[in-house]
């Protein structure tokens, strides 16, 4: 375009390496403006997931082209290798990789792979640990891990080119080709807390809020413990992951209720890549509350790693509860029919064989169940959402009581299943403002969420499962009241915690002031195209009456 050639024709020619010449007569040669012509780069990505498959891998014809000197288009420049690590110390795998040229990159993206770590992450993190940092703690995921010392610590004695591949890791196929990890996450924590620090008013407020929480009694009473691993609805985002909430029962059980997209990898991220598989094996439970996407995506690749989790601490396997409509049934076995079998990973409880006061559950199948949970009693109601929708009250053997909403718009049976809750963990997907857009979703807003908290006379109320819209900070008219919260990715509470929340609220507004104000403009933006669209149709209809 410097040479000033049009799109069209004339563009066509110089990129097929033809001169062109310009209707003022300029000519422009193909030489200066593109590359010489290269062979074609060729790469492959492979897949051997076991010892089964191995002889078929390295004998198949289409793969055995690309050894040894083979003609300069054939030449391959890297191999992906989607091949899990446990194969990849397999010497018949070793030396096919050798057969190809020793100039052949080999970039693994395996079950060992890490790197999860995301800049926008770690960055809300560090600003919300300087609030509280056991509700907040540091993430332990494998940002800082030299991941240069795990290339080749399966492969030894081999000149092979080999890379562990991390978030972010590029391969560049043109114009010039090798690797490229200039945008490998990489930050500074500290510039986060500057960043904090540096808001007019925050370290005010910051030492306001620390003499509040001096204040409060402590307990130490260690379980329940509630850590929030997902509190967006539909899709992520940068800082909110879909559905999931970890429940800490005690030392030895916990139980997921809600199992959206990235669920492990949120564990992962919390815990850390080592400490996660404690918390697999001491998982005994999961809740899908119903089965729209963002409450069940994460669900196979849980069942999987907790599976994996067993073998590798060299524990006996034994399935998970999963307490859920029935109708998941058809998609799990769809799934271990045609990719992978998982239907050994799994007990299924079905929601409406624990209806409140209406229980199915066979009395030696019962006492396995709660003795396996660890709880007193679970119960279930259907809630206002789709069809097969379900909200869940959990009682522990020391008398608490939690009772997560799923999605729901207010909802009388929900008010029954939670009465008297010492914690309710209800959905606020939309602000007061946008409540004829809750309805049509059949969702609630955050003061019909603390209202269904009032009418059950919970004894505190914390508000997750927001519409995208609120990445930071969701809008509610007016104070909290003492008794309601708002939900994090990452944030971790005991009962005795939950009166420091709503105290967090005005330090939040101002931490992510430029969040807010943005989010109140596209409110205010959105309110007002939907008045414009009514007056329309308003108009419209009195011209066909006068008509």
């Amino acid at each position: 375009m410097d040479y000033g050639v049009p799109a069209g024709p004339l563009l066509g020619k110089l990129k097929r390496g033809e001169d062109v010449t310009l209707p003022n007569g300029t000519i422009v040669k193909a030489a200066d403006v593109r590359s010489p012509d290269a062979p074609c780069t060729v790469f492959l990505v492979v897949d051997c997931p076991t010892e089964e498959y191995l002889d078929s891998f390295i004998t198949n014809e289409e793969l055995l082209k690309f050894h040894g000197d083979v003609p300069v288009d054939d030449i391959v420049h890297v191999i992906i290798h989607f091949t899990p690590k446990e194969m990849l110390k397999s010497s018949k795998y070793i030396e096919w990789m050798e057969k190809f040229r020793i100039s052949t990159q080999h970039i693994l993206l395996n079950n060992i792979s890490e790197g999860m770590g995301s800049e926008a992450v770690h960055r809300v993190q560090y600003k919300l640990n300087l609030l509280d940092p056991y509700m907040f703690p540091l993430l332990k995921d494998s940002y800082g891990i030299d991941h240069n010392k795990k290339r080749t610590e399966f492969v030894s004695n081999t000149q092979l080119q080999i890379t562990q591949g991390v978030t972010q890791y590029r391969y560049k196929l043109r114009p010039e080709i090798g690797v490229d990890n200039s945008i490998e996450v990489k930050f500074n924590p500290m510039d986060f807390v500057k960043e904090a620090m540096d808001i007019p008013d925050f370290e005010l407020a910051l030492n306001n809020l620390k003499r509040q929480f001096s204040q409060l009694t402590t307990s130490d009473v260690e379980y329940p413990k509630i850590i929030f691993l997902g509190t967006g609805s539909c899709i992520p985002n940068k800082t909110r992951n879909t559905s999931g909430i970890l429940l800490q029962i005690s030392e030895s059980k916990c139980i997921i209720l809600d199992c959206g997209e990235g669920t492990y990898g949120q564990l992962v991220r919390f815990f850390g890549p080592i400490h996660v598989d404690e918390i697999l094996i001491k998982l005994s439970g999961i809740f899908v509350s119903h089965l729209h996407a963002d409450h069940h995506l994460g669900l196979i690749n849980l069942l999987q790693q907790r599976e994996d989790s067993f073998k590798k601490q060299n524990i006996p396997f034994h399935p998970v509860f999963l307490i859920s409509p029935h109708q998941i049934q058809s998609w799990l076995h769809l799934y271990d029919r045609n990719f992978e079998k998982l239907i050994h990973l799994y007990d299924l409880v079905g929601t409406t064989s624990l209806i409140i006061e209406n229980s199915k559950l066979d009395p030696s199948f019962e006492k396995k169940f709660y003795e396996e949970l660890n709880v007193k009693k679970i119960e279930t109601v259907e809630v206002r959402h789709c069809p097969n929708a379900y909200g869940i009250s959990i009682k522990g053997i020391s008398g608490w009581k939690i009772t997560y909403s799923g999605d729901t718009m207010p909802c009388d049976y929900l008010t029954t299943l939670g009465k008297d809750s010492d914690l309710l963990i209800h959905e606020a997907t939309m602000e007061d403002e946008l409540k004829d857009e809750a309805l049509v979703k059949m969702h609630s807003t955050t003061s019909e969420a603390i209202e269904i908290g009032k009418k059950m006379n919970a004894k505190f109320i914390m508000l997750t499962h927001f519409s995208q819209r609120y990445s930071k900070v969701p809008k509610i008219n007016g104070e909290l009241d003492k008794n309601v919260g708002i939900a994090f990715d990452n944030m971790l509470l005991r009962l005795s915690d939950l009166w420091k929340v709503p105290m967090m609220y005005p330090i939040l507004k101002t931490m992510f002031a430029e969040s807010y104000d943005e989010m109140e403009t596209k409110t205010a933006k959105k309110i007002k195209t939907k008045r414009k669209r009514k007056n329309g149709k308003n108009r419209i209809i009195s011209i066909s009456h006068s008509l």
